[in-house]
């Protein structure tokens, strides 16, 4: 699984997240069914199932991303974000490091 910070900058304001690529070697591939952190579920979103890092034969991957508030995404960026995600065959833990908020939010408040 690979989790990346990420800050959308459109017209209407700043959108904030995580996006996420879960990949598993098998014909029906991984299926999450939430994502939390602690106590907390985010809201998920599925963007893609596919197959990908056709090496060798390929890995299905499922696409997704988290929405964040930004004062999540902003406490995320001191402590990181630690991550359980629920799928149909278990469960995976991992933390997204403080570091990689940290870059998004100084690369989105630079100036133009």
């Amino acid at each position: 699984m690979t989790a990346r910070p990420v800050i959308v900058i459109g017209p209407t304001g700043r959108a904030f997240g995580v996006l996420t690529s879960v990949r598993r070697r098998d014909t029906s591939g991984p299926r999450i069914e939430k994502v939390t952190s602690g106590d907390s579920a985010f809201a998920y979103t599925v963007h893609d199932r596919g197959f990908t890092h056709c090496i060798d034969g390929c890995l299905r991957a499922e696409i997704g991303v988290l929405t964040l508030s930004e004062q999540s995404f902003r406490i995320a960026a001191t402590v990181g974000l630690p991550l359980r995600v629920w799928g149909l065959r278990g469960r995976y833990d991992g933390t997204v490091p403080a570091e990689s908020f940290v870059r998004v939010l100084v690369a989105a408040d630079a100036p133009d």
